[in-house]
């Protein structure tokens, strides 16, 4: 299992309806760069994606998000993990996504398990 820790919570899909394509994305680039300093801090290189596997985003906030904006505020992190090679792809076929938020300080904790493949 990988475990990842940011210390930014993921942005609202009521942030991301008003922004510019070019600055959506730098934002995703941010993201993508923010879950590659976690892996290296944990030193993990490269590694071979999964081809299945559970992710569990749980967004931290002092203000809860309701269900529709809490699953697009996800967007980003799971692009960060397929492009870092961490998943093949965030299709139904290759994960299975679990999103959950808690109260506290800004932050996002990334859980992936790797599954058997069907």
């Amino acid at each position: 299992m990988i475990e990842l820790t940011l210390n930014e919570a993921t942005p609202s899909l009521n942030k991301m309806i008003r922004l510019h394509w070019t600055v959506d994305r730098k934002l995703k680039a941010k993201w993508v760069k923010m879950v590659w300093v976690a892996l290296r801090s944990q030193r993990m290189g490269p590694v071979q994606p999964f081809s299945r596997a559970r992710v569990t985003i749980t967004r931290i906030s002092p203000r809860m998000l309701d269900k529709d904006n809490l699953f697009s505020s996800v967007k980003h992190p799971l692009d960060g993990l397929k492009i870092c090679s961490v998943i093949v792809d965030d299709s139904p076929e290759h994960i299975e996504l679990i999103v959950r938020q808690e109260k506290g300080k800004a932050g996002t904790r990334i859980q992936i398990e790797p599954l058997c493949a069907a």
